[in-house]
């Protein structure tokens, strides 16, 4: 038999559509799954007038026939074709972790079986999302290998700030967050902060966390050169830090201290001399505290009164949290203008629950019957409510997420 040497295996395989396919430069017989010589057309034809092909056509033509015909291909392109199938699994994989961590939500909730479901019958490549455990096992560093390297090549030869911030755990562990801040803005004209590390402490002191800056420095290799502001709290052993360890290693480097800490000390110092009034903003905080239909009652009263007067706030009281004295500052706002009105709104919950009042109540009720304190906690209010503002409004101004550097000194020297 004659050899066709100039016909490939691809141009034979579309001369007999759905019956021959090409692969790797092998013509196989779709029907039957072996390959063919694809030079030699006597054997093509051979193999087609052949009973076992015919056979296997029949049984593919039958309608009972429910078989799903699977074409062969050759070793090299299945590891192909599985390769790509893992690399598509892989990646559907990391983009799901990177878009979970992105919006701050716990790996354990890609377990729940109706999102599993929800993603297995909806996106593609879904069921290969695996449980929680073998994520962080198997994908999660790899993940976070590569925003790390990403966040090396942002940073790369830049002029930076270096911001520690020391805090604690739900486990009242130290914790120190380090970050880095290139000194200009991004493509939408916004400064971005870059989260280095966040490193658990056994102790906290400035040996330990000039050690950790600098371990982090050379981790993300950042020249000591290109640091320009070390930004901490005004805690002790953050100043020493920076002139027994850091000053040293950076020439470059200033030190400069959180503001913000600094108003709050202010605001720490004057609070104190104002006891009545920050006793009777626990005590309403606490009589609020314990879930109960006080809450209600509470507000469909103030509605009566507010029909009576409309400058009232139809609302609970602010609740002031020791870490924002901005709260306490809300709180004695409010608390000047509605002090008089809670007199009776305690009354009335002391005799609901006249067979076993609350501690709180019993104290708030002492205090709104005795004139003497009653006025003291309504003047002291009414200071802080007036003196506040401008407090107030450097806190704001501090803690915002805005460059503040040009303008911080002289909102201090307003403050004196």
């Amino acid at each position: 038999s004659k050899r066709a040497v100039n016909v490939n295996a691809k141009d034979t395989a579309k001369s007999v559509l759905q019956v021959l396919h090409e692969d790797d430069g092998i013509l196989f017989c779709s029907i039957c799954n072996v390959s063919i010589d694809h030079t030699c057309k006597s054997t093509i034809d051979n193999h087609l007038k052949s009973k076992s092909h015919l056979k296997c056509k029949h049984e593919m033509d039958s309608e009972q026939s429910n078989v799903k015909v699977l074409k062969q291909t050759t070793v090299s392109s299945g590891f192909d074709n599985a390769g790509m199938a893992k690399q598509s699994r892989v990646e559907v994989i990391t983009d799901w972790i990177k878009a979970y961590t992105a919006a701050d939500v716990p790996l354990e909730k890609s377990d729940s079986p109706a999102l599993r479901e929800f993603f297995h019958k909806h996106a593609k490549n879904g069921g290969a999302i695996p449980q929680s455990s073998q994520l962080r096992e198997s994908y999660f560093s790899d993940v976070y290998e590569n925003e790390r390297t990403l966040v090396k090549q942002i940073l790369a030869g830049k002029k930076l700030a270096i911001i520690a911030d020391e805090t604690s755990g739900v486990e009242n562990r130290s914790v120190l967050n380090i970050l880095a801040t290139p000194l200009e803005t991004n493509a939408d004209g916004k400064i971005t902060s870059y989260l280095l590390t966040t490193t658990f402490m056994d102790k906290v002191n400035h040996s330990t966390v000039a050690q950790s800056i600098v371990q982090t420095l050379m981790a993300y290799e950042i020249s000591f050169m290109d640091v320009f502001i070390f930004h901490s709290d005004n805690a002790a052993y953050m100043k020493k830090c920076f002139t027994d360890v850091l000053a040293g290693l950076m020439p470059n480097c200033t030190h400069m201290t959180c503001y913000s800490h600094i108003l709050d000390l202010v605001a720490h110092s004057i609070t104190q001399h104002f006891s009545a009034a920050l006793k009777y903003m626990k005590y309403m905080n606490n009589l609020f505290a314990i879930p109960s239909g006080r809450k209600a009652r509470f507000l469909q009263y103030i509605s009566t009164v507010k029909s009576r007067d409309p400058n009232v706030p139809l609302k609970l009281p602010p609740e002031p949290v020791e870490t924002r004295w901005n709260t306490y500052f809300e709180a004695a706002r409010y608390h000047a203008s509605n002090m008089k009105y809670h007199k009776a709104f305690i009354d009335s919950e002391n005799e609901l629950l006249s067979h076993a009042p609350t501690k709180y109540l019993l104290l708030l009720k002492e205090i709104l019957h005795d004139d003497n304190q009653m006025r003291k906690g309504q003047i002291q209010m009414s200071f802080l409510a007036d003196k506040s503002e401008m407090l107030s409004k450097l806190l704001d101004n501090f803690q915002s997420h805005k460059p503040t550097a040009l303008n911080a000194h002289d909102k201090v020297e307003e403050l004196q």
